[in-house]
């Protein structure tokens, strides 16, 4: 599919097919599947709020999310107004987690345990213990699927900071604007001060949106620690994300 229906033409629908034992083939041919509303009409595209947009499927390395389709950019931009391209998503992460930056895009387990299904995500090896650090919703070892895939297709890019730049920049947040930001969320907040001030050098006029998911009253040691100088950042080395990838579970072929 090149071109994506537009307004009141028929959505696209979802596609079904049962494989064979092996996995690898089709049983049957794919068919599609034509989603009608209360008329005995196919959905129109214009028709977000019950069209079709996109679905998971399931093979035995476990669940594969699915593939940005063809209406991904108008799901998140058009809503803004006209299509555009000048923008860019960017993903920011610890530097001594570096799942995006510094992982493969592979098959892994989402546990330490090794019990649940395989998903396909940038990881470090399910085993990857990082450094002590106080971002905890941080320090997993993968990526979303979803996000991975946006990634690995080129729809967003990725950079990683480290610990003590990130809360110099929350606590300049803090003094700004009254409100104690989550390390997680600072690390967002790193980034768009980052971009700001290239702005500054540079006098190019941006538009800059970051996410600021929660408040750091619960980090108020961590916050101590900066302050008193107690905080470190570790980076992981090359040798020691190449021990970790080396127990990846064995890929399925290309």
């Amino acid at each position: 599919l090149t071109a994506r229906p537009e307004g009141d033409e028929p959505a696209i629908g979802p596609m079904f097919a049962e494989l064979d034992d092996d996995m690898k083939h089709f049983k049957t041919e794919p068919k599609h599947l034509q989603i009608l509303d209360e008329n005995g009409e196919p959905l129109k595209a214009k028709d977000e709020e019950r069209r079709y947009f996109e679905g998971p499927w399931m093979h035995k390395f476990g669940y594969m999310p699915p593939h940005p389709s063809v209406y991904i950019r108008r799901e998140i931009f058009e809503r803004l107004g006209p299509y555009r391209t000048d923008y860019r998503i960017s993903a920011v992460e610890p530097a001594s987690c570096p799942s995006l930056t510094r992982g493969q895009f592979a098959y892994d387990f989402c546990d330490t345990g090794k019990i649940t299904p395989l998903a396909k995500m940038y990881t470090l090896g399910s085993g990857f213990i990082p450094s002590a650090n106080h971002a905890g919703g941080l320090r997993y070892h993968g990526m979303s699927p979803v996000l991975s895939q946006l990634y690995h297709d080129g729809y967003m890019e990725a950079v990683s900071v480290e610990q003590t730049d990130v809360f110099e920049a929350a606590e300049l947040f803090a003094r700004c604007e009254g409100l104690l930001p989550a390390p997680e969320s600072s690390h967002a907040i790193r980034a768009a001060i980052d971009e700001a001030m290239k702005c500054k050098e540079t006098g190019e006029e941006k538009t800059i949106v970051f996410g600021l998911t929660g408040t750091g009253y619960f980090d108020l040691v961590a916050y101590q620690k900066f302050n008193d100088g107690e905080m470190d950042d570790y980076i992981p080395t090359d040798e020691e994300l190449a021990k970790y990838a080396e127990t990846l579970p064995p890929q399925p072929e290309a």
